[in-house]
């Protein structure tokens, strides 16, 4: 039970999905990388996930499913009503995992900028959104941002941050951002 693609046609697929994300690296790096060029971030980053690597990603996860099952057999297989809401949320996970393919891989091609002071944070948000969006109005090739993870080293200091990781929509949300992807 997974998104149809096994053998020949999953190694192809991954190495389809490096492609795509090898183009949006040649895209998209250097554009980025000009955000740090006007003093906005301490340092940028990227790095490229080969075919392989993606590959041992979709494996992983399939893995993890089939461990997650065996792991859990006398919960999937009890009536106790009091744990229906466990074992549906098992069933989602086991299910998730089982159907886990190339495509779900969101980070086939990755930066990072690194910031020196955790104001410094929405500005830098507010500056890739902005570079992304002039980046899709001035190219045929459009992107949009299927990824966007904000780490911080000492949340308490940042008020407007609660917690370490935030998903892209509580982090855009609470730095009152308006992403426009």
């Amino acid at each position: 039970m997974n998104d149809g693609v096994n053998g020949t046609n999953l190694v192809l697929r991954c190495r389809e999905i490096h492609d795509v994300a090898q183009h949006a690296s040649e895209l998209l790096r250097l554009e980025l990388k000009t955000i740090g060029d006007a003093g906005r971030i301490y340092a940028f980053k990227h790095r490229l996930k080969p075919a392989g690597a993606i590959l041992e990603k979709v494996q992983r996860k399939r893995a993890e499913a089939a461990k997650l099952s065996r792991k859990n057999s006398d919960l999937l297989a009890s009536t106790d009503h009091e744990r229906d809401e466990e074992r549906q949320e098992l069933y989602r996970r086991i299910t998730e995992l089982k159907g886990y393919g190339p495509d779900h891989v969101t980070d086939a091609w990755g930066c990072r900028f690194v910031t020196l002071f955790q104001d410094q944070i929405p500005i830098l948000v507010r500056a890739i959104l902005s570079r992304l969006e002039t980046f899709n109005t001035r190219s045929t090739a459009k992107v949009t941002l299927r990824e966007f993870v904000i780490y911080v080293n000492l949340a308490s200091r940042a008020p407007w941050l609660s917690m370490k990781r935030l998903s892209a929509s509580q982090k855009i949300r609470r730095a009152r951002i308006h992403p426009f992807i």
